[in-house]
């Protein structure tokens, strides 16, 4: 059974990538017709929110975890959007740039599902 609403937040961001462009996902699913297609199916879209786009860049001073800071606070800006969602009975849907936008939005879930975090634990 699909969801009935949909938070939609867009988490424009490379940070933690190794080279730029994927904080254009977000954009590009959109202009591809996503939020169409989901009201088309019956899913109510509400906006969660876009993040500041962070695009990619060298990070001479930590080689192995480049752009750290802006990946923290990403991840943790991506988990209050996620739990503030979840808040609201709605379902969320991180659209995101590079994969440690995932971080946030698991760590958005823990709060609603204390399960999962006892088993992450």
């Amino acid at each position: 059974m699909l969801p009935r609403s949909l938070v939609l937040i867009d988490a424009p961001s490379s940070a933690g990538a190794y080279a730029p462009g994927q904080e254009k996902a977000p954009w590009a699913l959109r202009e591809a017709g996503l939020v169409t297609r989901l009201d088309q199916a019956g899913i109510t879209v509400c906006d969660g929110g876009t993040l500041p786009v962070w695009r990619w860049r060298p990070d001479p001073k930590d080689r192995f975890a480049q752009n750290r800071g802006a990946v923290a606070t990403d991840v943790t800006a991506v988990a209050a959007c996620v739990q503030t969602a979840l808040e609201t009975g709605a379902i969320a849907l991180v659209l995101g740039g590079d994969c440690t936008v995932g971080l946030g939005t698991v760590a958005g879930h823990l709060p609603a599902y204390p399960a999962l975090w006892a088993a992450l634990l």
